[in-house]
């Protein structure tokens, strides 16, 4: 399964004196292309203020090696072979394959950062992980589990894709889109 995608914590000040235009561009969630076989990136959360930084955030990666170990994100996404995905950055779950001779290939959960996710963004908005993805028949592994804001994210499309804004994709199931949560006074 793919990796959640990242996510942080801007905190600044802007001169509101003049009318003041954000470009915030949401990434979109990572998939499998079918023509190449290969899995694809999410893409970055961009937010532009002028005459300030540009702020980007990762989307999360897809799985390894033709996806049979999972991908980095804030959650790991789970490997192959019965590797669910992580959750609130922890890693992806191992699986293990077994081949004819009864011989044992150990397959990676992707890599989470370890953040922690803060319960609350800018003091009003309540922030909690969602669950990583299920290895769905045993075979493809789980996305890692994004963010839910005030208990709710998208809708869920597949119960290999992670939970949450964010979360990371399973194979033919597509990733979730990101996020942007503003507060500005």
């Amino acid at each position: 399964g793919g990796g959640s995608g990242l996510f942080k914590i801007v905190n600044g000040v802007i001169n509101l004196d003049t009318v003041l235009t954000i470009k915030v561009e949401i990434g979109e969630g990572g998939y499998y292309d079918a023509s190449t076989q290969t899995g694809v990136a999410g893409k970055p959360t961009k937010i532009t203020v002028p005459e300030s930084k540009t702020i980007i955030v990762e989307g999360g990666q897809p799985g390894k090696h033709d996806i049979i170990s999972g991908g980095s994100g804030w959650s790991g996404g789970g490997s192959s072979s019965g590797g669910d995905g992580g959750s609130n950055g922890s890693n992806g779950k191992n699986g293990v394959y077994y081949i004819s001779g009864g011989e044992l290939y150990n397959l990676n959960g992707g890599e989470g950062s370890g953040a922690v996710l803060p319960l609350i963004a800018s003091g009003h908005v309540l922030l909690s992980p969602g669950r990583g993805g299920i290895s769905y028949s045993k075979w493809f592994g789980g996305g890692g589990g994004g963010v839910l804001v005030n208990g709710k994210g998208p809708a869920d499309s597949h119960r290999g894709v992670g939970q949450g804004y964010g979360g990371g994709g399973r194979k033919t199931n597509k990733a979730n889109n990101g996020l942007v949560i503003m507060w500005i006074m």
